[in-house]
């Protein structure tokens, strides 16, 4: 709470929660992202006149303290619980389970955090390096221009990212290094649909499908989400060592698969009318054994979600 001015790299769930709350507490923040928009990994996308979420499809509690925590979203109408039928893809069933998702997509989060003043948010900026000197924090962007002197600067991106950037404290960049996170093909696609919710082109029942699959590790039907409407649309999640393995492939030949494995699950071939296909290089991490839930170091001014 000494610290004056504070810098955050990463938009994510992690960075814009962490803005939120220092703002609320009357700490001068800025936001640097180096995208478009907010949300990173909660990413959505457009499928016509509508929204499906692009990245983690849904939250969920690992532990007593999360769980609280997005109760208390869901009694503030910022998250919605969802529990929808289970199966694997061998069509059994598989128990009801409660999750939580967004009120029409989950990037809706990080947009209300940050759009709440004051924070400063910066997209479409790269921070290329931090370095510590006697006056404070120096934040550059990737063509070495400075982007401003910070009190302490929050690194909170996926692990290969938050490297480069940790040159001050080679422990932590090594630390860093030793994370690899999964990589995660998707496709996102809209049936071509007039009647809306009243039918269902896929011919499906459940709404999330996971389990053993050559490709595919989960399918969710994004439509069946709470304040979800329009056509039905699905999100196909392929595995980890299949999206390593085509890592480089061509979009419109991995789109090709994952529709053809999915439509070979549901036995017909409806209409699609739109689509889009994902490549996330940082998907799922693995993790680390660590004392604490997050690194700062108080002399060099940097810490790390």
């Amino acid at each position: 709470m000494s610290h004056k001015t504070i810098a955050i790299i990463g938009a994510g769930i992690a960075g814009a929660l962490l803005a939120r709350q220092l703002a609320d507490a009357g700490i001068q923040v800025e936001v640097f992202e180096k995208s478009r928009g907010t949300g990173g990994r909660l990413a959505s996308t457009r499928l016509g006149d509508h929204s499906v979420d692009l990245g983690a499809p849904y939250l969920e509690a690992h532990s007593p303290e999360f769980k609280l925590w997005l109760e208390q979203q869901v009694s503030q109408q910022h998250l919605h619980h969802w529990q929808p039928k289970r199966s694997d893809f061998q069509r059994q069933a598989r128990p009801e389970q409660r999750y939580y998702v967004g009120n029409n997509r989950l990037s809706a989060l990080t947009r209300q955090w940050l759009s709440q003043g004051p924070i400063q948010l910066h997209t479409q900026v790269r921070v290329g390096r931090v370095t510590r000197y006697e006056s404070g924090v120096y934040l550059y962007d990737d063509t070495e221009q400075p982007l401003g002197i910070f009190d302490l600067a929050v690194i909170a991106t996926p692990a290969p990212q938050a490297t480069p950037l940790l040159t001050e404290i080679p422990a932590w960049q090594q630390l860093a290094h030793e994370i690899t996170p999964d990589i995660c093909w998707l496709h996102a696609l809209q049936f071509a649909d007039e009647n809306h919710a009243e039918h269902r082109p896929s011919g499906l029942a459940v709404d999330l499908i996971e389990g053993h699959h050559p490709i595919l590790q989960r399918a969710i039907r994004n439509s069946s989400k709470p304040g979800c409407e329009g056509p039905e649309s699905w999100v196909l999640h392929a595995r980890s060592d299949w999206s390593e393995q085509h890592v480089d492939a061509d979009k419109e030949w991995i789109a090709e698969q994952l529709q053809q494995a999915f439509f070979e699950l549901i036995g017909n071939k409806p209409e699609i009318s739109h689509s889009r296909t994902h490549r996330w290089l940082y998907s799922l991490n693995g993790t680390v054994n660590l004392d604490q839930p997050y690194l700062l170091a108080q002399e060099q001014g940097i810490a790390v979600c």
